[in-house]
């Protein structure tokens, strides 16, 4: 631990001797205030170069955004200079974190973070080094939990960990990382990056995040930390005659956490996806995407020359008959989505969809008669009212992935889960996609209160967990009174104080029915406070 922090003490000073032009640059931690800085922007009309689709903080970096907005001199993120004639260090903000929960775990888009029952803290720090195409960033993350005790469900499955996921065998979602304090270290945002011309390419541990969601994107969010991956693509959208178009390709490995199974030496999934955004030139404001990604176990032959181009292969696929009559489809699992967002600058408003279907169709008749067979979507608003210095930003989300009726005719896949990629679509433990799980559902409604030196915020959400789980179990007089739901207010504010910038939230989730048990509710206080310092002075 000593190493580190002299580590990142001494780029920080390094970054401040060489370069002090560079001292204000800002990485976007995705979900966080810059990036919802970004957001608000671009509502409005007043960000340039922003991505279609795909996000991630080497791509936000390039865009430009309205230095007339009050907060601009505090939290500009800046588009970075293309060719740098001499090597240039930037260093990087400290940020600081801390969360409490009182009753038990509750950890939202939080990235590498996992916040257990008690006290959890984290920080991350470091440098960038640019030099003509080539970029390299180290900014690793470092957390402590507490994890205090707290009743666990019983895990009914063979060979799984007492802390494994207890509503399905077919993912690696624990209920609690072991029994005790821990302590994780963790790459964050680091990586390295050539960009050439329109184009680039890279090896990072980077968060992604796909299309405008800001509570539960379906297919790439940052509820989890982020995987090591190569990726290959636009740097900025291409512009052409009829419009603007994106793509980024990805080929990634994802680990399994300790609390999963008892199995040594089947932990690792290969991990390959596609993004592609066009936003047309003859209708202002929409924007379409979509995206596909595949993962399995670890080829245990290696990784050869088809795996590249997985994201490339056949969307339906019938399966064959066994000899036991069983149908095997099968061992990778798909999930798809279809993008769509519609901005009206001149009245800060946007409306946005993401559909996704997840595991294969069997062929497009199949598609085409039930196109909602394993179907899962995240829609929602935005809408800013005031003018640049002042105003109240309106927000609003509902996300299902629970299964249709369609279930009553054949087996519906649950999102994130698969029979052969077994800890399913996860990262150390932490979901991939919508942080609220397998079979979940969520509303959520939010106003934002923006002025020149800060903002607060007050929400309200709820979240009903499992329906494919709990739709399958035996029927019971008022069954409906078990489904397991939270129900979550919360109030949040950030203010700059001098070169940085201190935030919290404090929400109180009422769960209903916990472990599905009719009547057995509790109550969570979900504190979180942020700290973060944009001068290398500080740390001297």
């Amino acid at each position: 631990m000593n190493r580190i922090r002299c580590l990142l003490c001494a780029l920080w000073a390094l970054g401040a001797g060489l370069n002090p032009q560079l001292r204000a640059q800002r990485p976007v931690v995705l979900g966080g205030e810059r990036d919802e800085y970004l957001r608000l922007l671009s509502l409005s009309g007043r960000l340039r170069d922003e991505p279609i689709v795909f996000r991630s903080p080497s791509r936000l970096a390039w865009v430009h955004t309205d230095s007339a907005h009050p907060w601009e001199q505090q939290i500009r993120v800046g588009s970075r200079e293309p060719n740098p004639d001499r090597p240039l260090v930037a260093v990087l903000p400290l940020d600081l974190d801390f969360y409490y929960n009182s009753a038990f775990p509750r950890s939202v888009n939080d990235g590498v973070v996992w916040a257990g029952k008690g006290l959890t803290g984290s920080i991350a720090a470091g440098a960038e080094v640019r030099w003509k195409f080539i970029s390299a960033t180290f900014y690793p993350a470092l957390y402590w939990s507490q994890n205090r005790t707290f009743e666990l469900a019983p895990v009914p499955y063979s060979n799984r960990s007492q802390y494994a996921y207890p509503w399905n065998r077919f993912i690696d979602l624990p209920q609690r990382f072991g029994d005790g304090s821990f302590a994780k270290a963790d790459w964050g945002q680091s990586g390295i990056r050539a960009d050439l011309g329109a184009f680039t390419a890279g090896f990072s541990w980077e968060n992604l995040w796909w299309g405008p969601a800001f509570r539960n994107p379906v297919l790439m969010s940052n509820a989890a930390g982020g995987f090591p991956h190569l990726d290959l693509g636009t740097r900025t959208a291409l512009r052409g005659g009829i419009g603007e178009f994106e793509f980024r390709a990805i080929w990634g490995r994802l680990d399994e956490s300790e609390y999963f199974d008892t199995i040594p030496g089947n932990g690792r999934r290969f991990l390959t996806g596609l993004v592609l955004g066009y936003r047309p030139s003859f209708l202002p404001g929409f924007s379409f995407g979509a995206a596909r990604v595949l993962y399995q176990e670890w080829p245990s032959g290696g990784l050869r020359a088809r795996h590249v181009f997985d994201f490339f292969g056949e969307l339906f696929n019938e399966g064959r008959v066994l000899p036991g009559g069983g149908v095997f489809n099968d061992s990778t699992d798909q999930m798809l989505s279809v993008i769509l967002e519609w901005k009206l600058p001149r009245e800060d408003f946007a409306v946005y969809l993401e559909w996704a279907r997840n595991d294969f169709a069997g062929k497009l008749r199949d598609f085409l008669v039930e196109p909602d067979h394993s179907r899962g979507y995240t829609a929602g608003f935005e809408k800013y009212f005031g003018d640049t210095v002042r105003g109240v930003r309106l927000r609003g989300e509902v996300t299902t992935l629970g299964s249709t009726k369609t279930s009553l005719l054949r087996a519906s896949p649950t999102f994130y889960a698969h029979g052969f990629a077994i800890q399913g679509y996860t990262q150390r433990g932490q979901l991939l996609g919508a942080w609220i799980g397998p079979g979940g559902q969520s509303q959520f409604l939010g106003v934002d209160r923006y002025f020149p030196s800060g903002r607060w915020s007050v929400f309200f959400e709820r979240v009903r967990y499992n329906d494919d789980f709990f739709f399958d179990q035996p029927v019971v007089a008022y069954a409906y009174e078990y489904h397991q739901v939270d129900l979550t207010f919360g109030f949040g504010a950030s203010r700059f104080v001098g070169d940085g910038a201190v935030g919290g939230q404090l929400a109180v989730t009422r769960r209903l029915n916990r472990y599905f048990r009719r009547g057995e509710d509790e109550t969570n206080l979900n504190l979180g406070l942020h700290f973060a310092w944009r001068r290398p002075e500080l740390l001297r």
